[in-house]
């Protein structure tokens, strides 16, 4: 890039030299940390599919009172149950990588969403939150 200047009594030039940087070489930080699609939805899966389990937990008295029992053991948890949370783990894992294989997601965002979705399973999870569900659905 040349500047020129010229007041009239003398020539005066500035020659000065711009460098363009390769994205690969930038060493600054970005504003926002990002974790990639697919690294993403194989954390949030399991988050899931733990919620699944706790509210088939949680609706384990509504099944009893259906009369389907047989599907389910002492507090939700038998076979039937393990197979819909594998399940719901893969299909889970699968949509989210299919959505979000070619994305960069947010951290916050996602601790954000895994924690709700963390705690909402342990609260489901507590006795006497599914005996209150359990206490309602009998009366």
């Amino acid at each position: 890039m040349t500047n020129t200047l010229d007041s009239g009594v003398g020539h005066l030039t500035e020659v000065k030299e711009a460098t363009i940087i390769d994205q690969t070489t930038i060493s600054i930080l970005p504003r926002q940390r990002r974790i990639e699609g697919a690294v993403a939805a194989a954390m949030l899966a399991p988050a899931v599919a733990m919620l699944v389990v706790a509210i088939g937990n949680f609706l384990a008295p509504v099944i009893e009172r259906l009369g389907l029992r047989m599907l389910f053991l002492e507090n939700g948890i038998s076979n039937l149950a393990v197979v819909v949370a594998l399940g719901s783990w893969l299909f889970t894992w699968v949509a989210l990588y299919e959505a979000w294989h070619d994305r960069m997601i947010p951290r916050p965002k996602l601790y954000a969403v895994m924690t709700t979705v963390l705690l909402a399973a342990a609260v489901l999870m507590i006795p006497a939150v599914y005996r209150l569900a359990e206490y309602a659905v009998m009366r």
